[in-house]
């Protein structure tokens, strides 16, 4: 693994194992959300802003929301890829970064914008991000974001389908509550195995709304959905005792 550094810009070369890699030998989207994550830390520890520094503060990161576009076939299992993130802005408590990914030629196949709030780790809580962990990247606060796109707005009826999910401890991160890669894997563990194999996703919306904690019993549920069309958008929330913590939208092409 190598990492390049340029102002406000990181980029992180990395071969995929197995193990990053879904059934049909592609990237994982968990994976790829993952590695994303992994190079923002990186670029963070770089500048002296990394995990040992915000907990001086007694707080972390965390994801609010994610856009993504996906362009073409991600990477397989050996290849060797790049990913880059830089912020894009930032305010008193908010943060976009923007992630991209490319392959081995050098072709960019993905791309996401993220946005993160700072929260303390006690009162769970969001607090103001510190000067000084914002001031090694050399930006200026602005007042406008520019936000990722929202999910779809959906209504969850009695027609969705669901699967239970019982949290467990190897679920929980550093920051006390279930990783964000988790939440991808159960909302997409709720479309059929079938349905996974012969459709590509192009595309995502994901908004985090609440955290699911320790011992949480978790529903996915799946809106019903036209699996033989060419291309379609399904519809996802993540519950927990009737209270929608996460909710997302998949873009989907046909294989």
């Amino acid at each position: 693994m190598e990492e390049k550094e340029t102002l406000k810009e990181y980029r992180m070369n990395y071969q995929l194992a197995y193990f990053d890699c879904d059934y049909t030998g592609h990237l994982s989207l968990e994976m790829m959300l993952m590695l994303m994550i992994l190079a923002s830390e990186k670029q963070n520890d770089s500048l002296g802003t990394g995990m040992k520094a915000t907990q001086k503060f007694g707080a972390g990161w965390v994801i609010l929301d994610y856009e993504g576009h996906l362009n073409g076939e991600l990477p397989r299992d050996g290849e060797n890829i790049t990913v880059g993130c830089k912020i894009a802005a930032y305010n008193r408590f908010f943060v976009v970064r923007d992630f991209w990914l490319e392959n081995a030629a050098g072709k960019q196949v993905a791309t996401v914008r993220g946005m993160f709030t700072f929260m303390d780790l006690k009162k769970r809580k969001m607090t103001p991000i510190p000067e000084a962990i914002m001031a090694p990247y050399e930006q200026k606060a602005t007042i406008r974001l520019p936000r990722p796109k929202s999910p779809d707005k959906v209504e969850v009826d009695d027609r969705w389908q669901s699967k239970d999910y019982q949290t467990r401890y190897a679920d929980i991160d550093s920051n006390g509550h279930v990783n964000n890669a988790r939440y991808v894997e159960w909302l997409l563990d709720a479309l059929p195995a079938g349905f996974l194999a012969d459709h590509r996703l192009t595309g995502f919306r994901l908004n985090y709304r609440h955290e699911v904690r320790p011992h949480s019993l978790v529903t996915s549920m799946v809106a019903p959905f036209d699996a033989d069309a060419d291309e379609m958008t399904s519809q996802h929330v993540i519950q927990v005792a009737g209270q929608t913590h996460a909710s997302a939208s998949f873009d989907w092409q046909k294989i």
